[in-house]
């Protein structure tokens, strides 16, 4: 079986932003530096509360002509209404694009591709973003269905898992500093872009080292779906963590991404009433 992999991503929406003050609104509200970008590029980015708490993430990406925001379609209209109550006083709006689609790669290399048209981004060493018109899209997938093997949505997911990769949806909004999700890791924050919402927060957080809580790779065995933001337990019922992501595993149990207190590392933790099982980092044992 290939090492590569590809799969169309179909939990995503784009969202145009269009006026003069496009570039200036989105420096002032994600944590990543907008104005490193360049057309046919996305940067990873997260959008903050004025606690640093993230209210939801994803990528933007820019065309020749605009910026595009790529987020969970889980969480877009929440995102949308927390982004427009800045927008008023700003000269943009925001624009559904029904005609974007989007895939990921997952292999070693970079597929070569006009990135004018579509627009690439990079979060691990392994796993790339692509984004564009449905007609710019198709090429590229028929392009990697000769040279890599096709995987469905869930499988996706447990990639993006695999790779730590964390994007906010309902339920765990506000619960997380951007650093508790490793978002740093993927290039998500820039410490010296100057002023966003949050950033004082962020920046305390980065430079004191006050993060008590870190995120971590486990598995849990139960009868129900885990549940986003769901509260992790310890033996005497007290909250020790939250989910942030989830997807089934192969062997019928659940994946999961969890921030959890470090000071309870070293006692049983619990999902409902089924215990918690630590994963090693190496992705190759999954």
């Amino acid at each position: 079986m290939t090492s590569k992999r590809y799969g169309l991503i179909t939990d995503f929406v784009a969202w145009q932003l269009l006026g003069k003050d496009a570039a200036t609104f989105l420096q002032g509200q994600f944590t990543c530096d907008v104005r490193k970008l360049t057309p046919g590029a996305a940067i990873p980015g997260a959008c903050c509360d004025h606690k640093g708490r993230v209210q939801f993430n994803g990528w933007i990406g820019q065309t020749p002509e605009n910026f595009i925001l790529l987020i969970p379609s889980s969480i877009a209209q929440s995102a949308l209404q927390h982004l427009n109550k800045f927008a008023i006083f700003s000269k943009i709006k925001f624009e559904c694009k029904a005609n974007f689609a989007g895939l990921n790669f997952i292999g070693p290399e970079l597929v070569q591709w006009d990135f004018q048209k579509i627009i690439h981004g990079q979060a691990t060493a392994t796993m790339h973003w692509y984004f564009g018109e449905s007609t710019d899209i198709q090429p590229l997938q028929l392009a990697l269905s000769k040279v890599s093997q096709e995987i469905n949505l869930p499988e996706l997911q447990r990639q993006r898992i695999l790779n730590r990769l964390v994007f906010i949806e309902p339920g765990a909004q506000g619960l997380f500093t951007p650093q508790m999700i490793e978002l740093e890791k993927w290039g998500c924050i820039s410490f010296n872009k100057g002023c966003y919402v949050g950033q004082e927060v962020v920046a305390k957080t980065q430079y004191l080292g006050q993060l008590k809580r870190h995120l971590h790779t486990i598995k849990w065995n139960g009868s129900t779906n885990p549940k986003i933001g769901g509260a992790l337990t310890n033996t005497q019922k007290a909250q020790v963590g939250n989910i942030a992501a989830t997807c089934q595993n192969l062997e019928g149990d659940w994946l999961l991404l969890a921030v959890i207190s470090d000071h309870s590392l070293n006692e049983p933790i619990f999902y409902q009433e089924n215990k918690c099982v630590f994963s090693k980092r190496d992705l190759s044992l999954f």
